[in-house]
């Protein structure tokens, strides 16, 4: 059997490292010799656990800390999240739990239902302080408010860095003169078209996350370069310049906020949103998540027969004609 070698690809010294080896979710041979059928059909929860411990007692952890970090780091949020909503986060939450945990930012894209804005809750919560929740409305932002303060200290309507401010997208811009100084260290947007689509609402959001303006300016000239690549014909001289503008993105070491947005119908198309990407690594995804179980049915029952036979938590569609107080 031929085995492939990955260079620079260990998790812990960063060496070479055997695609057997890789499978299994190992480190080298160096840093943990001998054969890899010890960890077979261990699930990798546990193996990241034994491998870490193998590695501390043999004097030989290096980057593997990393991995182990972020593992402990999901399962303390995974347990808080039990705690704040008293059930455990299914399948797509533990993803957004495990990125949020890793520092990520990012999108989540998924339709109403699949428990976006509670994860974002629940991540505030855990934070405490200096955490930015923009909303899009003054309905859905007293909501939010009368939710988070039950297991978290929060400034409804306006800026608090040492609590979980929950603002409104039209109060980021109204009062953006006043609030150029806030530097959160996590921003949630619920909702998020409003950032989306918005160019000025993304240079105001672009400022607070504390990202300098020449960076956030370079950024916004890669995109639009990288969109001439398609149709120009002497491509050198213009892959020279993206080159160029990559190696100032990625000089720049500043700390900026983590970034998630939450929305169900997000299309991003302006320059300055998919600028976001080659700054903070943040993609406006446009892909959707179909999760939920529906079924598509007919019935010759009343509607008060099926309402009483389902239960609460349901939701009435009814068209514009026929009206609500039917």
């Amino acid at each position: 059997m031929i085995t492939s070698v990955y260079t620079n690809s260990c998790p812990n010294c960063g060496g070479p490292l055997e695609s057997t080896r890789a499978l299994e979710g190992l480190p080298c041979n160096k840093c943990i010799n001998g054969s890899v059928d010890a960890f077979k059909n261990i699930p990798i929860d546990e193996k990241i656990k034994a491998i870490y411990n193998i590695l501390v007692n043999q004097g030989n952890l290096k980057g593997y800390w990393e991995l182990y970090y972020s593992l402990e780091l999901y399962e303390e949020l995974s347990n808080y999240f039990k705690k704040i909503t008293g059930y455990m986060p299914w399948s797509l939450q533990k993803f957004w739990l495990r990125r949020l945990g890793e520092g990520a930012s990012f999108s989540m894209s998924a339709p109403t239902g699949l428990g976006k804005s509670t994860t974002i809750m629940v991540y505030s919560s855990y934070l405490k302080d200096n955490v930015l929740y923009l909303v899009p409305t003054k309905s859905l932002q007293d909501q939010i408010c009368n939710k988070i303060s039950k297991f978290a200290e929060i400034s409804c309507g306006k800026i608090d860095d040492k609590k979980i401010s929950i603002v409104t997208i039209n109060y980021l811009n109204r009062h953006f003169s006043e609030i150029n100084y806030y530097r959160p260290k996590f921003i949630g947007v619920d909702d998020a078209d409003a950032i989306v689509k918005s160019g000025k609402t993304t240079d105001k959001l672009v400022s607070i996350m504390g990202i300098p303006e020449e960076i956030y300016e370079d950024a916004i000239k890669l995109v639009r370069l990288k969109r001439l690549l398609f149709i120009q014909e002497d491509r050198e001289e213009l892959e020279a310049k993206i080159r160029q503008i990559e190696s100032r993105i990625a000089s720049f070491s500043g700390n900026i906020a983590q970034l998630v947005i939450a929305s169900a119908t997000m299309r991003p198309k302006g320059v300055k949103q998919k600028a976001l990407k080659y700054i903070t690594g943040f993609d406006v995804s446009t892909a959707q998540i179909y999760a939920r179980n529906i079924i598509d049915s007919f019935s010759d029952k009343s509607l008060e027969s099926i309402v009483m036979e389902l239960g609460s938590g349901g939701l009435i569609l009814v068209s514009k004609e026929y009206g609500k107080n039917k």
